[in-house]
């Protein structure tokens, strides 16, 4: 087990890093949201595609969502996530709040 990295909490003390981001770029938050449901699902992640196309379920839905209130300080339920069209929806029904 010694030789195999624990990526657990990987990622999780960027949130300095994060406001940097984001009061550079307004649009760094879905950017941030998208790659952290990339690194999820292993695969690349675009706004206009379908969640359960990706690969996503419930448990996804509730990973994502978890990541993006601790790393990216955006409020996502995992119901919107689950019943949106596409991540872009879910994402702007966040944004709206």
């Amino acid at each position: 087990m010694a030789d195999h990295e624990d990526t657990t909490n990987k990622g999780v003390e960027k949130k300095p890093e994060v406001v940097a981001k984001q009061a550079a770029n307004p649009g760094g938050r879905d950017e941030l949201a998208l790659s952290l449901l990339a690194d999820i699902l292993g695969r690349p992640v675009r706004a206009n595609a379908d969640f359960f196309a990706l690969g996503g379920n419930s448990v996804v839905a509730m990973e994502w969502t978890a990541r993006l209130r601790t790393e990216a300080q955006l409020d996502l339920s995992p119901v919107v996530v689950l019943t949106a069209v596409t991540v872009g929806e879910a994402l702007a029904q966040a944004r709206a709040r």
